[in-house]
């Protein structure tokens, strides 16, 4: 007997989206943009070219509608612009660096205006992306100015800055701050913060619940390194600042070290914290952040400074590592949950370097350093086709899976590519199911390559979310994919990839004689088993028969279903030889119709890992011979299935040279 198997193949596909932006004096015959930044330099596409189209950054800029990309050519030039975006959703890229590496990549264009501020992001330009350029002097770095939400910065170096290097800011009671990332930059040596993310005092919590300015924001696998105030900054030095944070923020990931005193009388601290609740800080180190003496206050790798008018702070405080520090952490007021934290010795201490200070819950704490890791491993990727061996023409379904390992942070911002290989001899047919949100395509390069970004596991370890497709075979051949490294806003640097084989070409035999030689089984009816869902089909005489006119033939059709969700409308039809009357039918699931010739079995749904028995018993009417019979499955979702049997009868007793009996 013979088989069609149909399989679907699930195909993800991330999709990295960059900021661009480059300004050149010396206008070239020949530019080296970003891969991002595609197009005809014609002025008439959604890529804007600096400096074969624009002279200036700003140019370009301006020039720039919603969706748009600014692309700068990354040959080191330096630009003395002062930059302002006004125009939400568009996209400034320079040399955009790496998933895995902090800051930009080789020969990014640098901004270095002489005075005020390198880059202004304005109120309202929301989803904004700043990506692969290096920052150096004016008053401020980038500064985005609130209301803002769905900001991107990441992969720039922003250093030697008469100010704050990277800034998220409203002055205006009410306005919010939320939902923007801050990843895989280079923050150091500028003369106030590293980072400032803040929103007016009238805005700071107030214990409510009606408080939403500043949110859901993310700062993660930044390294935060010696910003320290030496003029004009009131003698505050801070890596990370964070004021009036109504969480949930996520601090993750970031390396935030190098913060020494800068007079006798001033304010130092890794990250500074005020009037912030709500907020998780998780698989950071903080390391080397200590005084030399003599100073009034301490320098601290954190500080919480909550006045007692304020809600508790409820921040917390999970799997970093405390190296090296004069003060590891200071809360003046209230408590903080700081559990299983690395204080630098085992147990923690009070007095002393590396000291808690304040009302810290740091019971229990971890006993080695190498023990943070436990709590940050980063999320995994693993995928599979489902049957791995198809024929041309039938599909096989792919599944990639997604696992949060981070035990104190859900994942967002997950994303990756899956490019078939073969040029065209597998391609993707559709999506079947999607519980990882976000934005998937499968149509890129013919039908090859599987774009996936902005997905979410809201869970923490050992929570996943699937991704399942269809993939086709076109031509016959052994298929190796493997999945581009996984990518999320809350975890960076990891090597997780998916690999799996699909092989398409010739199944062999039907049967179980090994023979490849349509005998043995296949002559009584040997299953034919197909998957993603299943749909197998057996034909079988009862006990001595032959298939003389008279006896009966029992059909059996199996329905399975191990996709892992359900499946609805499902619908199995089979239509009979007119040799062959169909006596009943009955089915475990759905209900049953016989039309003439036809049986049509009706199923609502069959749930993940069920099967459905459905049993056919038919009469020999005419002559004997070979009864192939084929039933088909549909599905909601495009699926498609077929499942053959064959009975071999008899056509007559044979000659004897006698009289049959008499009755």
């Amino acid at each position: 007997m013979k088989a069609s198997i149909l399989r679907t193949t699930l195909i993800l596909v991330f999709t990295l989206v960059g900021l661009a932006g480059w300004a050149l004096h010396d206008v070239p015959t020949a530019a080296a943009y970003a891969p991002e930044c595609p197009g005809v330099i014609d002025g008439t596409d959604a890529y804007h070219h600096v400096p074969l189209e624009y002279a200036t950054i700003q140019a370009a800029i301006n020039a720039a509608s919603p969706g748009d990309t600014v692309c700068v050519d990354d040959n080191a030039a330096t630009y003395n612009e002062n930059l302002t975006i006004s125009t939400a959703n568009i996209t400034l890229l320079g040399a955009p660096g790496s998933d895995t590496v902090r800051g930009p990549g080789a020969n990014a264009p640098v901004i270095s205006p002489a005075a005020g501020r390198a880059l202004q992001i304005n109120a309202n330009a929301d989803g904004v992306t700043v990506r692969g350029f290096r920052i150096s002097g004016g008053t401020s770095g980038i500064w985005g100015l609130g209301p803002l939400s769905d900001v991107v910065i990441r992969n720039n170096e922003v250093r030697n800055v008469d100010g704050p290097g990277i800034g998220l800011t409203s002055d205006v009671a009410g306005d919010v701050v939320n939902d923007n990332v801050i990843i895989l930059n280079l923050v150091h040596n500028n003369d106030a913060q590293g980072i400032y993310i803040a929103t007016s005092s009238g805005s700071c919590p107030t214990g409510d619940g009606s408080d939403t300015p500043l949110r859901n924001n993310i700062v993660a696998n930044n390294d935060l390194y010696a910003n320290i105030c030496t003029t004009g900054c009131n003698s505050y030095s801070f890596n990370l600042q964070i004021n009036c944070a109504d969480g949930p923020n996520l601090i993750i990931d970031n390396d935030i070290r190098d913060i020494t005193e800068s007079g006798t009388d001033d304010f130092e601290a890794g990250v500074y914290l005020f009037n912030t609740t709500n907020n998780t800080f998780t698989c950071n180190a903080f390391t080397n952040n200590t005084g030399v003496g003599g100073d009034v206050w301490p320098v601290f790798a954190m500080v919480l400074w909550h006045p007692g008018t304020a809600p508790g702070p409820n921040n917390n405080l999970a799997y970093n590592s405390f190296t090296g520090n004069e003060v590891a952490y200071n809360q003046f007021t209230n408590n903080t949950i700081a559990e299983n934290n690395w204080w630098g010795v085992s147990p923690p201490v009070t007095i002393g370097p590396n000291r808690i200070e304040g009302g810290v819950d740091y019971n229990p704490w971890l006993t080695a350093a190498s023990q943070v890791n436990n709590g940050c491993q980063p999320p995994t990727l693993a995928k599979a086709f489902n049957p791995p061996n198809i024929n041309v023409g039938d599909t096989a379904q792919l599944t990639f899976q997604i696992t949060n390992n981070y035990a104190a942070a859900s994942l967002s911002g997950i994303a990756f590519t899956d490019q078939l290989p073969g040029g065209g001899g597998i391609t993707y047919t559709g999506v079947i199911s999607n519980t990882c949100g976000g934005t998937l395509d499968t149509t890129g390069n013919g039908n090859t390559l599987l774009t996936f970004s902005g997905g979410s596991i809201a869970g923490l370890a050992g929570s996943t979310c699937t991704i399942v497709v269809r993939v086709q075979g076109n031509a016959d051949g052994t298929y190796d994919n493997v999945t581009s490294n996984l990518f999320s806003y809350n975890s960076t640097g990891t090597s997780s990839s998916g690999a799996d084989t699909l092989i398409v070409g010739p199944l062999g035999d039907d049967d179980d004689d090994d023979d490849d030689d349509d005998t043995g089984d296949d002559d009584t009816g040997g299953d034919v088993v197909v998957t993603d869902p299943g749909l197998s089909k057996t034909g079988v005489l009862g006990p001595g028969q032959l298939g003389l006119p008279g006896e009966q033939v029992t059909w059996t059709i199996t329905a399975t279903n191990p996709t892992g969700a359900t499946l609805t409308n499902v619908v199995i039809t089979d239509t009979f030889t007119p040799a062959l009357s169909i006596d009943s039918v009955t089915t475990s699931a759905g209900s049953a119709t016989i039309n003439g010739q036809t049986v049509t079995v009706t199923i609502p749904a069959l749930g993940a890992g069920q099967a459905a028995t459905i049993q056919v018993v038919t009469t020999v009417e005419g002559s004997g011979g070979e009864f192939a019979n084929t039933a088909t499955l549909t599905a909601d979702g495009g699926y498609s299935r077929t499942a053959t049997a064959t009975v071999n009868t008899i056509s007559s007793l044979p000659a004897t040279g006698y009289p049959p009996d008499e009755e």
